[in-house]
């Protein structure tokens, strides 16, 4: 397939944070150096070209964010703590912007075919690790028994089998919207594929954010369609058949004498136990410990960058972003971070109002995008990880890419 220029950056961007691990080992720093002066470049590019009232807006949370962070992790942090929030914080979220602009540019649905593409090749070498139990790229410890079972957690070119659930989400809500737009049955089955493949993690979060954010996508689908459309009552049909069969499954305790069927059978059913889960048990204590540190300092936090699963300064990980940020940035830092998120989803839904349903069927992807994503992040503390938080700058920044015209990018 040949890339169009404009496409270029998008596609360098997407192919090396999706297999980020495969090029850090192989070439150490050039493509992280590469990406950063490519996504640097992009959130230059969106600010100065064509600069009006609702950018300067954007700008200013930014920059408030932004001197926040600096000045909070001046007064509470560690050198290598400060460090790490200004990569952690500042960078990542301009990423957001940077994003904006190359969707923008691209030739989209070039893009996606190429995502798609890849999607396929990274879940087929999902399989492969879980069937082999041997990785491809670096070494993890972590592993799940379930009577004599044993469950390898395959990763790939992630950093961890956690990250990896919500790459493969992601290649599933690409195909899924390629599927949408296309009408071609074969991306149906490629978002299939992709979607069963998050079960050789064994990670539920990603599993169940990723099905919550096609459920969204395809309801929003369907509502598109006119009220006495067969196709919609179709769809109807289709979800309550499908609702229905994810009760069954999460309330029922059926075996069919396979062990690894019946291994990812009792990993789902586990979802819901929130009192016999060993992972679901301690993630509440986290989640309690992260409201006792928001609770010593409520209004400026404890210091951004002070919890999570990177840097031997941390104090520990919270199992939940919206926690780290709370404990973290306290209620003014929090405010200033979720502000400038919620006014781009707020600007997005007031645009799929008056949008075509060609741009229509792209904000559906975009917010199913971010609503993964988020969901994940909600039990996860996912978006530290600078892989998933490309991902989520793909959904706001395409969120965010569909307010300006052409001209003004």
């Amino acid at each position: 397939m040949v890339i169009r220029k404009n496409n270029i950056p998008l596609v360098f961007l997407m192919l090396y944070f999706l297999t980020k691990m495969l090029w850090d080992k192989s070439v150490p720093y050039i493509f992280e150096i590469i990406s950063i002066l490519i996504l640097f470049n992009g959130f230059v590019n969106f600010f100065t070209k064509s600069l009006n009232k609702q950018k300067i807006i954007y700008l200013f949370l930014y920059g408030t964010f932004s001197i926040y962070i600096l000045i909070n992790g001046i007064c509470q942090n560690s050198f290598a703590q400060i460090q790490r929030s200004l990569y952690e914080y500042i960078l990542y979220t301009s990423f957001i912007f940077s994003m904006a602009y190359y969707i923008k540019k691209a030739d989209f649905i070039k893009t996606c075919k190429i995502i798609s593409e890849l999607g396929i090749i990274i879940s087929i070498l999902s399989w492969y690790e879980w069937i082999s139990k041997s990785y491809l790229v670096g070494s993890f410890a972590n592993i799940i028994t379930y009577g004599n079972y044993i469950g390898f957690r395959s990763a790939v070119f992630s950093r961890s089998f956690l990250s990896h659930g919500v790459v493969l989400g992601f290649f599933g809500i690409i195909s899924f919207y390629l599927y949408l737009t296309m009408k071609n049955k074969n991306y149906l089955l490629i978002s299939g594929f992709n979607i069963l493949s998050i079960l050789t993690t064994s990670s539920r979060g990603p599993l169940v954010s990723t099905v919550v954010a096609i459920f969204f996508m395809y309801i929003f689908k369907n509502n598109l369609l006119k009220k006495h459309d067969k196709r919609k009552i179709m769809a109807n049909i289709i979800i309550i058949v499908a609702i229905c069969l994810i009760i069954f499954i999460l309330l029922s305790n059926i075996k069919t004498g396979n062990s690894s069927i019946d291994y990812f059978l009792y990993r789902i059913r586990q979802i819901i136990n929130w009192t016999g889960d060993a992972g679901n048990v301690g993630r509440l204590k986290f989640w309690s410990e992260a409201l006792n540190y928001f609770k010593e300092s409520p209004i400026f936090g404890i210091g951004p960058s002070k919890t999570g699963s990177w840097g031997i300064e941390s104090i520990g990980v919270t199992e939940s972003g919206i926690l780290k940020h709370l404990c973290e940035l306290g209620i003014v830092g929090f405010s200033l971070y979720y502000i400038l998120f919620f006014s781009i989803l707020f600007k997005g839904y007031k645009q799929y109002k008056i949008a075509s349903n060609r741009d229509k069927l792209k904000l559906i992807l975009f917010f199913g995008v971010v609503a993964m994503v988020f969901l994940n992040n909600i039990t996860l503390q996912s978006t530290e990880e600078i892989m998933i938080f490309i991902i989520y700058s793909f959904g706001l920044g395409g969120i965010l890419s569909m307010n300006y015209k052409d001209s003004e990018v």
